[in-house]
C-alpha cells in the first residue's frame, strides 16, 4: 500500500509537470490585481480569485495581490469570493502573452451563497447545491472562544448535530449524532474526512473498564490546526460517500499558508478545571436507640425518627479528593511562502489535570500503612493529559494548471483515566454511597465512603498513551481549461497502548487487586484512503452550463489488537511477565470499501442547478452473496430572488429553494457476515480432546444498511442582507438495519444471528438564523439562533420482540424512539393523611409501559457577539437548550433502593412525590417501579463566555509584535433545568449507542482561561 501511494503520488507529480511544460510552450495570458474592502484600503488576503467556466483559480497573498497564469486569450469573467464579503464578478480580455491588471473592491455581506464547500466530488459553490451544508469557521473561533477540543467546536453550533458529553473527565468523549439515530445494532457516530482523507474518530477508545469515560479519537485532532468545519447531514449530501455516508460527514480542513512574508502567531493558555456541582449529602434516620428508621417503619409502627443526619465526603474539608484542576497550553505555527509553495507550520504542547487529588487524610493513612514518606505522582492525582501535536502543511504550484498539497499531522499523549462514573471503585460511586453519619458514625471513615476510600481507588493506575500519524497528498491537474483532475492519497496511522497496573497491597480490596495485576492492551489501526475524480465543464449554450464529475474510491480500515495481562504481583513488580498467571489474546480485522461515483450538475443562468449522481459500491463486511450496491441522488438548487420575474425589495433580498433525495449505507460491523468456530475441549470417553465450536453463524446474503432521505428548504436574506434565514425540513428511512435474530435454546451456541430485517425513520425540522442587528462602528452585534425537532422512530423489527438497550429500562420497540424508556407507571394517594406513602398506598401497573424518548427532540442555540470601539473589545457568548427527553436518575435510585442514604426515605417533609417515587421503588415487590426516576431532562446550559481585548499596534510593538489580543474566558458556567440529580447531561454509560444513564458520574467542570495571543 505505501509503495502504491508513493507510485501515485510520482505520477501525479510528473504529470503535472508535463502539463505545465505545455501550459508555458502555449500562448496564454496572464491577470493579475488586487482585492481590497470597500469600507477601508485593507487588503483582503486568501480571497479566492478564479476564472468563470475553468479550474483556474487562486488565492491573494499577504497584500490582498492575485496572478493568473495560463489563461487562454479572449474575453473572460473573473469571480472573487472572500468569507464575509458579496461576490465580485468582472469581465476581462486576456490577450496573449500579455498581462491584464483587474483590481476588485469587496463589500461586506455576513451571507453569500458563493461560500465554497468541499465534497469528494472537488469544490463546489454552495449556490449549486440542493441539501443543506453548516459550515463551522473555527480559525478564528479557537483563538477567542474556550475550546479545548473538537467536540467543544461541534457543540450548538449546528442545527441537528447533537454532541453528548458523557462526563467531566479529562480525556473523556462524547457521542454524535447528526439528525438521529439510523441504526439498531450499528455505529450511529458520522464519517469524519480530513483534508480528504478519513481520519480514525472511534468513541470508547480504552480497552479496560473506567467507567463510562472512554476517550474519543476524535479529539486527538488540535483546534488551533482546523481552518473550518462542513457538515454533510445525511443520505441526501452524503450519498456520494456511499457505504459510509448514512450517519452524515463531517469534513474538517487544516489551516493552509498563504503567499506573502513569514506571519508567525505564538500563544499561551493558562486555566483551571473546578467542579460546582450540586452533590446530594448522604442521609441516615435514627431512632432512639441509634438504629436506622425509615418513614416505612415510622407508618408501620416499628419505630420513631429522632434524629436526621447527613454528611457529604465530597465537599467536607477533610475527605473531599475535589480540588482545582490546572491547564496549561503553548503553542506557535508560521506561514507563508512564495506564489510557488506556501506553507503552514504548527506545534503545540499541553497539559491538563482533572479536579481529583488525593486528600490529605489519606495521604496521612497511606504513608503511615506503607511506611513511605511520600506518595508517587501517579497515586496523587488519578486524572490528567498531556499532549503534544505538530502538523506541517504545503501547497506547491507545480504549473499554471497543476498543484500538489502535502499535510502531515502527528500527535503523541499520555493520558491517565481515574476509576468513577458506572464502576465499583469509582470515586463517586463510593462519595454518593457512604453512611450519612459520617466519620464519627459506626464505622468512621469506612461507612463514610461506601465501597472504597480515595486513597485506595487512586492507587489503581489506568493509562493510555497515543502516537498518531496522519499524512495525505493531493494533487490537481487541469491539462485543458475544461477539465480538471483531482487525486488523493493518505493514511491515518494510530498506535495506541493501553495499561493497568495495581500493585501487590495496594488499590481497593476488589477482584484481584490486592494480590497485584498488571494488564497491557496494544492496538494498532491504519485508515488507508485512495481517491480520484475528474470534472468536465461545458457551456452547452449561452445561459446553460454543464458539469460532470466520474470518480473512484478506495478505504481499508485494518486493526490490529494484542491483550496481555499478568497476576498475582509479587512486591514491587509492575509488568505483566511478572505475574505468575499470564494471558494472552489477539483479534485482527480488515475492512475494505471500493466504489465509483459518476454526476451531473446542469446550470441555468448560474441560478437553477439539477444535480444527479449514482454511487456505486462493494466491501468486505457484507456476505458473498451481496452484490454491487448502487446509491443514487438528485438534487435542484433555484434562486428564485435571480429571477426577472421576482419582484424585487428592500425587505427581501434573496431567496433560494433547494431539495434533494439520496442513498447512503452503512456496512455490517466486523465480521458478522462470515461463519466462524472457535478452539474449545470437550469430555469424549472420559478424556478430554481438542474440539472445535460455531462462533458466529453468519449470513452469505447479509448486505449493508440503506438510508434513504428527502430534504427540501429555502434560504433568504432580508434587510439588505442583515439578516439571513436557512429553513430545512427532511424524512430519512433506513432499511435492511441489522437485527439481532436469536436462535433457539435447543441448538445451543451461538445465541443468534444479525439479519437485514429492520427499519427506521427519522424526520425533522431545522433552522439558522443569522443577524447584524448592529452594524456601527463603534458597536457592532451579531446574533445567531439555531435549533431543531427531531422525530424518531422504530418502524419494523422483523417481527422480534423487542430488543433490551439497556436492560428492561431501555428498549427498542416498533412504533417507538430507539432506546426509549420503559417503566411500570403507578398511582398514589396518602390515603390516611399521615404524611407518609405506605406500600399499600401505592398502585403499579403490572406491564411496562412507555415513558419517553431517551434523547432531546428539540434544540435550540444562541449565540452573540459583539464588537465594541472598532473591534477592540469583542465579547461572545452562547447558551444552549435541549429538551423533550427523559433522564434515568439511576444516581439517586441506587442511593435509595441499595445504599438507603437518599433523604426521600426519612424526611417527613420531602415532597409527595418524592416519597411516592421511593415507595414504589422500594417496597412493591415484583411490581417495584423506576418510573419515578426516569425525570423530565430539559436543560439549558450557559456554555461560553469570552471577553477579548486587541491590544492596539504600538502597544504590541513593546513585545515584538504588531498583533496581541488577550482573551478571558469560561465554560460551562451555569445550568438552569427542573432535573433533580446533578446534572442532566451526564451518562454513566459513557460513549454507548443509546445506553443513557446518569449513573455514580462526574458532570461537566466548571473552567476559566487566559489566552494571549501575540503575531508578528
Amino acid at each position: 500500500m505505501r509503495q502504491f501511494s508513493l507510485s501515485v503520488t510520482g505520477a501525479l507529480v510528473l504529470l503535472a509537470l508535463g502539463g505545465g511544460v505545455s501550459a508555458l510552450s502555449g500562448q496564454t495570458g496572464t491577470i493579475t490585481g488586487k482585492v481590497t474592502a470597500a469600507d477601508s484600503p485593507t487588503p483582503l488576503e486568501a480571497a479566492r480569485v478564479s476564472v468563470v467556466g475553468t479550474p483556474l483559480s487562486v488565492s491573494t497573498n499577504r497584500d490582498g495581490v492575485y496572478t493568473l497564469r495560463g489563461v487562454t486569450p479572449g474575453p473572460v469573467t473573473v469571480r472573487v469570493t472572500a468569507l464575509g464579503f458579496a461576490t465580485a464578478v468582472k469581465p476581462a480580455t486576456v490577450t496573449a502573452a500579455q498581462t491584464t491588471a483587474l483590481d476588485f473592491v469587496m463589500t461586506q455581506a455576513p451571507y453569500t451563497l458563493d461560500e465554497i464547500t468541499i465534497t469528494s466530488t472537488g469544490d463546489t459553490r454552495k449556490r449549486e447545491l440542493g441539501n443543506s451544508v453548516n459550515t463551522i469557521q473555527v480559525t478564528a473561533l479557537s483563538e477567542t472562544a474556550p475550546i479545548k477540543n473538537v467536540a467543544d467546536i461541534l457543540k450548538a453550533r449546528a442545527p441537528g448535530v447533537q454532541v453528548f458529553s458523557s462526563t467531566g473527565t479529562i480525556g473523556g468523549g462524547q457521542r454524535i449524532r447528526i439528525r438521529g439515530s439510523n441504526s439498531v445494532s450499528l455505529n450511529n457516530e458520522p464519517l469524519v474526512i480530513v483534508d480528504g482523507i478519513a481520519f480514525e474518530s472511534g468513541t470508547g477508545s480504552v480497552a479496560f473498564g473506567v467507567g463510562g469515560q472512554g476517550p474519543s479519537r476524535l479529539n486527538d485532532l488540535n483546534p488551533d490546526e482546523i481552518a473550518d468545519m462542513q457538515i454533510l447531514k445525511g443520505p441526501s449530501a452524503a450519498a456520494i460517500y456511499g457505504t459510509r455516508g448514512a450517519n452524515g460527514v463531517v469534513i474538517i480542513t487544516t489551516r493552509r499558508g498563504v503567499a506573502g512574508r513569514a506571519r508567525w502567531s505564538l500563544w499561551s493558555e493558562q486555566g483551571s478545571n473546578t467542579d460546582k456541582n450540586n452533590y446530594p449529602s448522604n442521609y441516615f434516620g435514627s431512632a432512639a436507640a441509634g438504629t436506622r428508621c425509615t418513614l416505612a417503619n415510622v407508618g408501620a409502627g416499628t419505630c420513631t425518627i429522632a434524629t436526621i443526619s447527613q454528611f457529604n465526603p465530597l465537599r467536607d474539608p477533610d475527605q473531599s479528593p475535589l480540588g482545582t484542576g490546572r491547564r496549561q497550553q503553548y503553542g506557535a505555527n508560521v506561514s507563508g511562502g512564495s506564489d510557488l509553495v506556501q506553507y503552514f507550520v504548527s506545534a503545540e504542547r499541553e497539559s491538563e489535570s482533572g479536579v481529583f487529588f488525593m486528600p490529605a487524610s489519606e495521604v496521612t493513612r497511606i504513608a503511615a500503612g506503607s511506611g513511605r514518606t511520600t506518595l508517587r505522582d501517579d497515586e496523587i492525582n488519578p486524572n490528567n493529559i498531556d499532549k503534544v501535536n505538530v502538523r506541517s502543511n504545503f501547497t506547491a504550484q507545480l504549473s499554471p494548471k497543476s498543484n500538489v498539497a502535502l499535510n502531515i499531522g502527528y500527535v503523541t499523549s499520555a493520558l491517565r483515566l481515574p476509576q468513577n462514573d458506572n464502576n465499583v471503585r469509582g470515586i463517586h460511586s463510593s462519595a454518593l454511597n457512604g453512611d450519612g453519619r459520617g466519620p464519627t458514625g459506626p464505622g468512621g471513615l469506612v461507612s463514610t465512603w461506601g465501597f472504597f476510600r480515595p486513597g485506595e481507588t487512586f492507587q489503581r493506575l489506568t493509562a493510555q498513551t497515543i502516537q498518531r500519524l496522519t499524512t495525505g497528498t493531493t494533487a490537481n491537474y487541469s491539462p485543458f481549461d475544461w477539465l480538471t483532475s483531482r487525486a488523493v492519497v493518505g493514511l491515518d496511522l494510530t498506535s495506541r497502548v493501553d495499561q493497568v497496573l495495581n500493585r501487590f497491597g495496594e488499590g481497593p480490596n476488589f477482584s484481584l487487586d490486592k494480590v497485584g495485576i498488571a494488564a497491557e492492551a496494544r492496538r494498532t489501526i491504519a485508515l488507508y484512503t485512495i481517491d480520484g475524480s475528474a470534472t468536465a465543464n461545458f457551456k452547452l449554450a449561452s445561459a446553460i452550463e454543464s458539469k460532470t464529475t466520474a470518480g473512484i474510491n478506495y478505504s481499508q480500515n485494518n486493526f490490529r489488537g494484542t491483550n496481555a495481562q499478568g497476576d498475582p504481583l509479587p512486591p514491587g513488580a509492575v509488568t505483566v511477565t511478572a505475574g505468575a498467571n499470564k494471558q494472552a489474546s489477539e483479534v485482527n480485522n480488515t475492512l475494505k470499501t471500493a466504489g465509483a461515483f459518476l454526476q451531473q450538475t446542469v446550470g441555468l443562468d448560474d441560478r437553477l442547478f439539477l444535480t444527479a449522481a449514482l454511487r456505486v459500491d462493494r466491501n468486505s463486511a457484507s456476505g458473498t452473496l451481496s452484490k454491487t450496491i448502487a446509491y443514487p441522488k438528485a438534487s435542484l438548487s433555484y434562486l428564485i430572488s435571480e429571477s426577472p420575474f421576482f419582484p424585487k425589495g428592500r425587505v427581501l433580498n434573496s431567496l433560494r429553494l433547494r431539495a434533494s433525495y439520496g442513498h447512503a449505507g452503512q456496512q455490517p460491523g466486523g465480521s458478522v457476515a462470515v461463519e466462524s468456530y472457535f478452539a474449545s475441549a470437550a469430555a469424549v470417553g472420559g478424556t478430554v480432546q481438542p474440539a472445535i465450536l460455531l462462533n458466529n453463524i453468519g449470513d452469505p446474503s447479509l448486505k449493508p444498511e440503506r438510508s434513504v432521505e428527502y430534504e427540501g428548504g429555502f434560504d433568504a436574506t432580508f434587510l439588505n442582507s442583515r439578516l439571513a434565514l436557512e429553513v430545512t425540513a427532511f424524512h430519512k428511512n433506513t432499511t435492511d438495519a441489522l437485527i439481532f435474530v436469536p436462535t433457539p435454546q435447543s441448538a445451543g451456541n451461538p445465541a443468534g444471528q444479525f439479519r437485514n430485517l429492520g427499519e427506521v425513520m427519522n424526520e425533522g425540522l431545522e433552522y439558522l438564523l443569522d443577524a447584524q442587528v448592529l452594524t456601527g462602528k463603534t458597536i457592532k452585534w451579531d446574533l445567531t439562533v439555531s435549533g431543531s425537532f427531531l422525530k424518531n422512530r422504530l418502524l419494523n423489527l422483523g417481527k422480534q420482540l423487542p430488543i433490551l438497550a439497556n436492560g428492561v429500562d431501555q428498549q427498542h420497540r416498533e412504533g417507538y424512539p430507539l432506546g426509549g424508556y420503559w417503566a411500570r407507571r403507578y398511582t398514589y394517594a396518602d390515603a390516611n393523611s399521615d404524611g407518609i406513602i405506605a406500600a399499600t398506598e401505592v398502585t403499579a401497573e403490572d406491564t411496562l409501559a412507555y415513558v419517553g424518548p431517551s434523547q432531546p427532540v428539540r434544540e435550540v442555540a444562541l449565540s452573540s457577539g459583539i464588537g465594541l470601539f472598532g473591534g477592540r473589545i469583542q465579547i461572545n457568548t452562547q447558551l444552549d437548550y435541549r429538551g423533550g427527553a427523559r433522564l434515568y436518575n439511576l444516581t439517586e435510585d441506587f442511593r435509595c433502593r441499595s445504599s438507603q442514604n437518599c433523604l426521600g426515605l426519612y424526611d417527613i417533609n420531602a415532597s409527595i412525590e418524592e416519597k411516592a417515587r421511593v415507595t414504589a421503588l422500594r417496597f412493591l415487590g415484583a411490581k417495584n417501579s423506576r418510573f419515578g426516576f426516569m425525570e423530565n431532562a430539559d436543560y439549558i446550559k450557559w456554555r461560553e463566555l469570552s471577553v477579548t481585548y486587541n491590544v492596539p499596534k504600538k502597544w504590541a510593538r513593546a513585545f515584538g509584535g504588531d498583533r496581541l489580543g488577550i482573551t478571558l474566558s469560561g465554560r460551562n458556567l451555569a445550568t438552569w433545568t427542573k432535573y433533580t440529580g446533578i446534572d442532566p447531561e451526564v451518562n454513566g454509560q459513557g460513549e454507548a449507542n443509546f445506553a443513557q444513564r446518569d449513573f455514580l458520574s462526574l458532570p461537566a467542570l466548571r473552567s476559566y482561561n487566559i489566552r494571549l495571543n501575540l503575531g508578528f
